[in-house]
């Protein structure tokens, strides 16, 4: 292994810990002796990546921007906008699925965190929703608050991604379940 492999490994190993810790234990709870310990390298080796506890996060909760990013241009390259929302639900589901600890960091450790990473949520948060208006407003609906329609399909796709990390035994299908969100939103439910 190279002197950069290395280090990459280092680092990501630094990352995987602090991802489970954080899950597990919330922010404040997690100490960087923690990290350090289940990532099996030294104290120092913490400080030649991160300045702080803050900075790992951080560092993690980019990550995440990064995939949502990637996740919207994808979204953006569907044709209609309920295939585009299909997508979007479903791409969301399939990430919870295969990062649920990043997912509980930014779900449920949002009070945990300083300022500065609040912002991030926020920025995040807003980001998915502008993201959904956008596509609502471009695909021609005449809604008269098409934000309100984009928060409302947020607020169930965030909801059903909560349930979803709350309870890990309960049965999950991102297709099925982003689906179900999908016809919800543009049909309601159907009468008898």
């Amino acid at each position: 292994m190279s002197r950069e492999d290395k280090k990459r490994d280092k680092k990501n190993r630094l990352l995987d810990a602090a991802r489970r810790s954080f899950a597990e234990k919330g922010f404040r709870k997690t100490t960087v002796d923690e990290i350090v310990d289940r990532a099996q390298v030294a104290k120092g080796t913490f400080y030649l990546y991160f300045k702080n506890k803050e900075s790992v996060f951080k560092e993690l909760v980019e990550l995440l921007e990064r995939r949502y990013k990637s996740l919207r241009e994808k979204m953006r390259q569907e044709k209609d906008l309920e295939d585009k929302l299909y997508f979007f639900a479903k791409g969301y589901f399939s990430l919870l699925e295969d990062n649920r600890d990043l997912a509980r960091i930014g779900l449920f450790n949002f009070d945990h965190v300083d300022e500065s990473l609040k912002k991030f949520f926020i920025r995040l948060q807003t980001f998915q929703v502008d993201s959904i208006k956008e596509e609502i407003i471009a695909a021609g609906f005449i809604l008269e608050e098409p934000r309100k329609a984009a928060l409302a399909f947020v607020g169930m796709v965030n909801y059903f991604a909560a349930h979803y990390v709350l309870n890990p035994d309960r049965p999950f299908s991102p297709e099925k379940d982003a689906r179900f969100v999908v016809d919800l939103f543009f049909k309601g439910i159907p009468a008898k």
